[in-house]
């Protein structure tokens, strides 16, 4: 709770219109994964006022990253309001930068590694195959 209440009041004085800009640095932080898609939803409310402020989230979460696309893939939120950077690092060590942008269906486009999300979705399709060889 120490670390999600600053965040929700940030949210609520934003909402409020006192800020045009509300940046956080990992806003899950300490949060159970469950809860980031919660999160994330205070954050949806916020874009989908008439005037919202800017929000700059950097984030780790995946599931945070996946509710962005589900809310896109529903319609609830107009892909043009959200811009994601893709943060990798070169072979010589410097970091790049790289503009992610989704479609309707929540599919991001452009320069998105092959590999995110990998892990979890072959643990996810390999017990799938496990409970159909059971059933």
């Amino acid at each position: 709770m120490i670390q999600v209440l600053p965040v929700l009041v940030a949210c609520a004085i934003a909402s409020k219109g006192y800020t045009n800009i509300l940046a956080i640095e990992e806003p899950e932080s300490y949060l159970h994964p469950r809860l980031h898609a919660a999160l994330a939803e205070h954050f949806f409310e916020l874009a989908k006022q008439d005037k919202p402020p800017k929000v700059l989230l950097e984030t780790h979460s995946e599931n945070f990253l996946l509710r962005t696309q589900l809310e896109i893939a529903r319609g609830e939120i107009d892909p043009e309001l959200v811009m994601v950077y893709w943060v990798r690092q070169l072979d010589d060590g410097r970091s790049i930068a790289e503009p992610v942008i989704f479609d309707s269906k929540g599919r991001p486009q452009g320069e998105w590694p092959r590999d995110v999300f990998y892990t979890d979705i072959e643990l996810s399709r390999q017990l799938v195959q496990e409970r159909r060889k059971h059933s």
